[in-house]
């Protein structure tokens, strides 16, 4: 892939306007001296199919793509990655020897944050939706992990997404339970990663009791509004490692910076606190006055 003097890339959404997307890789296109850019691009369903190859014809490099278009992303490339076919979703294109490609980098981004996890561990992966398949198909690929529960407020969401698994990963037991009934897979867990709206500001939390699980989980919260939902509160008070959902967010979005840009997104230390003082939010992730 031969990238412009001048790269265009952006995000396609609706809606997008909160993205932070465009601040991340401002950020580390402007660490580079690269003259490019990375813009939101609000774009309703029914529009998609003919808006990106619109924009491609107007110099556009590749997007990312975020809810409600992953799906028709998928459908709309030429050739996408094994794991995106899996998940029927792709949420970064670009263009190649004058195909559209697609990948799935949500599961890469979740892992970028990941410490290791012992040998046969067992997680607890709260959440059935879009994030949360991402995140059983990127644990389910790790040799250490051994049995994933998925809990859910709709069982039956839970159910399917183990039952799309366990064909692709079929050395690794995955178990499906309502979020009422998660504490005994709590116990014994690893890990415990949180992918539903609860938590976020305006929203009840999460209710887990942390300090009952006597395996010391590792809490990872995707939740990024605010950086230090509850749970991460409650993890950290009981002394566990608390992982937020920024780093996620991070980690997903460097693969198509390299991509569309021609370089590898730097690591400069400074992503994590530029996001969080972009959320209005302080250091520890509480509302800034």
């Amino acid at each position: 892939m031969t990238v412009p003097a001048v790269p265009l890339a952006g995000v396609l959404g609706w809606p997008v306007a909160h993205s932070l997307s465009p601040l991340l890789h401002g950020h580390w296109l402007a660490h580079l001296g690269i003259k490019g850019f990375y813009v939101p691009l609000g774009c309703p369903p029914e529009a998609f199919d003919d808006a990106v190859p619109a924009l491609l014809k107007t110099g556009f490099v590749g997007f990312n793509v975020t809810v409600p278009h992953k799906e028709a992303a998928a459908q709309l490339c030429d050739v996408i990655t094994p794991r995106a076919e899996q998940m029927g979703s792709a949420n970064t294109i670009w263009r190649e020897d004058g195909r559209l490609m697609g990948d799935s980098t949500d599961g890469l981004g979740f892992l970028s944050a990941l410490p290791p996890l012992p040998s046969g561990a067992n997680v607890l992966v709260v959440g059935a939706g879009g994030s949360a398949k991402a995140i059983v198909h990127a644990l389910a690929g790790l040799d250490t992990v051994a049995h994933i529960t998925i809990a859910n407020r709709t069982l039956e969401k839970a159910e399917q997404l183990a039952q799309t698994m366990r064909p692709l990963f079929p050395q690794t037991a995955f178990d499906a339970v309502s979020i009422e009934a998660c504490q005994p897979a709590l116990e014994s867990a690893a890990m415990l990663v949180h992918t539903t709206t609860l938590g976020m500001i305006g929203q009840p939390p999460l209710s887990v009791a942390l300090s009952h699980a006597a395996s010391q989980p590792v809490v990872y919260d995707i939740v990024s509004t605010p950086a230090k939902p509850p749970l991460l509160q409650a993890a950290e008070a009981a002394g566990l490692t608390a992982i937020n959902g920024l780093h996620m967010l991070i980690g997903q979005a460097r693969p198509g910076f390299a991509k569309w840009f021609g370089m590898a997104a730097p690591h400069t230390g400074e992503e994590a606190a530029l996001l969080i003082a972009a959320l209005g939010q302080s250091a520890d992730g509480s509302v800034a006055s």
